[in-house]
């Protein structure tokens, strides 16, 4: 487990409901970098995610993939790209 020694975590509780999904990501995520060293950031991936917010999660997760394929323009990543997403049935 990853962790901040320093950093002061909380607990917190949500309920799901059908027709809700989870979407869990590392870093790499936001993290992914162009050549000139952009970011693909939060904001992008928020937008990406709405947009197919309908899908199911084997759809979902390659076109966030997809998205970020786009962004990056084929520039080699330093770090994982790692997401999980699951459907409330």
């Amino acid at each position: 487990m990853a962790g901040l020694d320093s950093y002061r975590y909380r607990q917190e509780e949500t309920e799901l409901r059908e027709g809700d999904v989870l979407y869990l990501y590392t870093d790499g995520i936001t993290e992914a970098a162009t050549r000139d060293s952009r970011f693909y950031g939060e904001e992008r991936l928020r937008n990406v995610l709405n947009e197919h917010r309908d899908e199911p999660p084997l759809r979902l997760l390659p076109a966030v993939h997809a998205d970020i394929d786009v962004f990056v323009e084929g520039a080699a990543q330093f770090d994982d790209i790692t997401m999980l997403a699951l459907a409330i049935r």
